[in-house]
């Protein structure tokens, strides 16, 4: 006939009876502990305020904010200054907050970052508030094991927050606007630089500008014309005044008449005849001696001829010229001063026109250089504007924070005086601490049973040896001596009350600490 197994909770009742006293205790400190964390631990209170970003009251189109970006920006680094150390020391020093630590000796380093994680900061998500929006709303809290002193502290931390926001707003509309006035200083002095470089460029290079081509065409056009006119006139005026002088020879051949040594009568004028004489004396001095009497009377006339241009030249040639004589005078007279002025005025025309074609010629460069010097002049000049336009609306700022009127924080919820504990939840405490001290008396005797590496039946040694058992004694309490009973119950004991007392001293440690 086929044998057929059967379950049975027979053999695991028989393990936990076997191990009923480490079970027992187990469940008796698990107990005990749990009672004792319900008690010991201390209620720890959080107090929270709500602090919302109040916007500034004159419009932003009008006057910009001096602090932008994101809530959570402006937290991060507000929390860096706000929660120093220096001021959580304080604080801590202030209200006797954490006594017991400090009494143990903790370096405050700790105990400060012990507080930093007790404070908590949290931005509630707002769907109609878009992230780069600056108006939003935060808020602040702190644990403490009391409830006063968690709401004074988070009060304190607040106006923490507040005032480090309006100094550092305050900080930063003056630094920018000293910044900006700077940099205003040597945007202008830039610009005077390049203003002062482009007036000496303009005074070196005079009359060859860009703005000087045109005039300076014009002025080449008519320089030129007027040179080709003193041209023509200086040529006529030359063959006027050769005429002039054919005219006045004749006029005085017609009035002088001088004898000549042949006793024929000849006209001409005195230096025309005295020139003649001159020259006739010189060949009959060639031929004769100074005492033949053509000699001497040549001489003789030479000297009349002398005397009587001598007499022209002493202011008595009027009365002895003809009125034809006296106007064709005057008319030379005109033409030299006009002549000299022609031979004055044509070689500085000539200079001109050579001054004002190098001009011309210079222009296309200077036309360069100068369209660079104005391209930079206007960058310049350009961010001089945006520079200036910026420092007035810092200056704005700068006001508008010092009258305290700008964005800045506002507390809309006053810290609040906690009723209830928020930790910890000694209901859930006490249910998880029963919870896992039945789980762990369950469970150890099961863990006891196959750790032991003893027989504890005749199957199991049959199964190990594989031989058969004849027979067992079975367990005879009267015969048994008492010593292995009480070793075996000692041992329990001693193990569950270490782990009693190392949990109740882990307890006492950490509520001692919160």
């Amino acid at each position: 006939m086929e044998q057929t197994d059967h379950f049975s909770l027979a053999p695991y009742f028989d393990i936990i009876y076997r191990h009923r006293l480490s079970s027992i205790c187990a469940l008796a400190v698990g107990s005990a502990l749990t009672l004792l964390a319900a008690i010991l631990i201390p209620s720890v209170y959080e107090s929270t305020t709500l602090v919302m970003i109040q916007p500034q009251e004159v419009p932003s189109e009008y006057v910009s904010a001096p602090v932008t970006g994101h809530i959570r920006d402006r937290l991060q680094a507000l929390s860096q200054i706000a929660l120093s150390r220096t001021r959580l020391e304080q604080i801590i020093t202030q209200y006797g907050l954490y006594g017991s630590r400090r009494r143990r000796g903790e370096p405050m380093d700790n105990i400060v970052d012990y507080m930093r994680r007790h404070i908590h900061i949290d931005i509630p998500e707002d769907p109609n508030n878009p992230p780069e929006s600056r108006s939003a709303s935060f808020t602040l809290g702190f644990d403490y094991t009391e409830a006063a002193t968690a709401q004074r502290v988070t009060a304190q931390l607040a106006d923490l927050f507040i005032d480090e926001d309006l100094r550092q707003r305050g900080n930063q509309a003056v630094a920018t606007t000293a910044f900006l006035d700077e940099q205003l200083t040597k945007s202008r002095a830039a610009l005077d630089a390049k203003a002062r470089e482009i007036k000496n460029f303009k005074d070196r290079f005079q009359g060859s500008l860009p703005q000087d081509l045109e005039i300076n065409l014009k002025m080449l056009g008519d320089l030129q014309s007027l040179l080709q006119s003193d041209s023509e006139a200086l040529a006529a005026l030359q063959e006027h005044r050769s005429q002039l002088e054919r005219d006045l020879a004749r006029a005085h051949e017609d009035k002088v008449t001088i004898v000549s040594a042949s006793g024929q009568r000849s006209s001409a004028s005195p230096e025309a005849a005295l020139s003649l004489k001159e020259t006739e004396l010189a060949v009959l001095q060639a031929q004769n001696s100074d005492r033949h009497p053509d000699v001497v009377q040549t001489k003789a006339e030479i000297a009349a001829l002398k005397d009587l241009i001598k007499h022209r030249s002493d202011g008595n040639e009027a009365d002895s010229m003809s009125p034809d004589e006296i106007v064709l005078h005057k008319e030379m007279d005109t033409a030299d001063v006009e002549q000299r002025r022609l031979d004055t005025e044509i070689p500085s025309l000539k200079q001109k026109i050579a001054d004002y074609q190098r001009r011309v010629a210079e222009t296309p460069a200077h036309e360069q250089q100068f369209a660079a010097l104005t391209r930079d002049f206007s960058v310049l000049d350009a961010d001089y504007q945006k520079l200036k336009n910026k420092k007035l609306e810092a200056q704005i700022s700068q006001n508008l924070e010092q009258r305290q009127e700008g964005e800045r924080f506002q507390v809309l919820d006053p810290a609040n005086l906690p009723l209830v504990p928020e930790a910890p939840d000694r209901t859930i405490l006490a249910l998880g601490g029963m919870v896992f001290s039945v789980a762990l008396a369950g469970a150890l005797p099961f863990a006891l049973f196959f750790t032991d590496s003893s027989f504890k039946d005749p199957e199991e040694l049959r199964q190990e040896l594989s031989v058969g058992v004849s027979a067992a004694i079975p367990e005879l309490p009267e015969i048994e001596d008492n010593v292995p009973r009480r070793r075996a119950l000692f041992r329990p004991l001693a193990i569950s009350s270490a782990c009693f007392f190392a949990g109740l001293g882990a307890l006492v440690f950490y509520a001692r600490g919160l």
